[in-house]
């Protein structure tokens, strides 16, 4: 891989891929929102810096394959930072209303009081996200031109052959994860019934087995 001693070097610090993209995407992003002004909505929000995941890479027992970053006139740039003691900051009760908005409707089925804020920061823990491209905008764009785009394939190869436990749950963007994945060790990919839901619940995942799975791995039991 042609950034294996990055990756190993990076070791998963979200604060060391943030810069690491910045760096490598910098010329790419200047020259795609020259296509795309600002009212455009491709245009990459490079004020909020790059997101490229959330939670903890290494730990976590499930990782959410997404498309990129969402934004709105709402989303800031401390929505991109990560917070103390939590792995999917979104979930947080100090995150912006717009992060918990979208974070918590859609893993709400792995909690079982949605007023604990306890429950909201064990499960943040258990999963992560992983983007596609690492720029907010509001609607997507592959902007196959990013550098980064290539560190982050070969960031989540090496993740599925070293940790080959881990569940992958392919939420957006089938077609460019599924040829990620499939030269890789991973042995566990579930599908949602629907690309544009991204949500993780028993309704959308692609069959009973695997969403056992999902309850048996977060939850550790097979409540339905």
């Amino acid at each position: 891989m042609k950034h294996i001693t990055d990756i190993k070097r990076l070791d998963f610090s979200y604060s060391s891929y943030q810069h690491k993209i910045e760096t490598m995407d910098s010329d790419s992003v200047l020259i795609h929102n020259q296509k795309f002004d600002i009212k455009s909505p491709y245009h990459l929000r490079a004020n909020l810096r790059p997101c490229p995941f959330e939670g903890n890479l290494k730990t976590a027992s499930v990782i959410l394959l997404l498309a990129n970053p969402h934004a709105d006139p709402t989303t800031v740039p401390s929505d991109h930072r990560s917070l103390d003691g939590w792995g999917i900051w979104g979930l947080s009760g100090k995150a912006s209303k717009g992060m918990q908005g979208w974070w918590r409707p859609r893993l709400r089925q792995f909690v079982l009081n949605e007023s604990y804020e306890f429950e909201w920061q064990s499960i943040s823990h258990k999963f992560a996200s992983f983007q596609a491209v690492s720029w907010a905008s509001e609607q997507f764009h592959e902007v196959n031109s990013l550098p980064s785009k290539q560190l982050m394939r070969e960031t989540l190869h090496y993740i599925a052959n070293e940790y080959p436990q881990k569940i992958f749950v392919v939420m957006r963007q089938r077609k460019y994860w599924n040829s990620v994945l499939e030269t890789c060790n991973a042995k566990h990919v579930i599908y949602t019934r629907s690309s544009r839901c991204s949500f993780v619940s028993k309704g959308n995942i692609d069959n009973e087995a695997n969403w056992q799975l999902l309850r048996n791995t977060i939850c550790g039991d097979t409540v339905v």
